[in-house]
């Protein structure tokens, strides 16, 4: 199994600061795996990481989380009846 994934939100004002995000990138054991205008997904050992992140002004960490989608394919109640001969 790979590394945890964590999310890290900018909250400040304006756009994301490019130098906080190089920081991120550097860490010898982190991938930012994709990145929006005020968020980057990261792959990471999270002890290293939650350092780094307190470090930073304006932005917090959180576990990825997934949810499982719902089933939406239409499926038949019964099956349909045998033509009559």
């Amino acid at each position: 199994m790979g590394k945890p994934r964590f999310v890290l939100r900018y909250r400040g004002t304006g756009p994301r600061p490019e130098g906080d995000v190089a920081r991120v990138a550097e860490l010898p054991a982190a991938v930012v795996v994709e990145a929006s205008p005020r968020m980057l997904l990261v792959e990471s050992d999270g002890d290293a990481l939650r350092q780094l992140v307190d470090s930073l002004a304006d932005w917090v960490m959180a576990p990825e989380q997934g949810f499982p989608l719902p089933d939406t394919r239409k499926r038949a109640d019964r099956p349909p009846e045998a033509p009559e001969a």
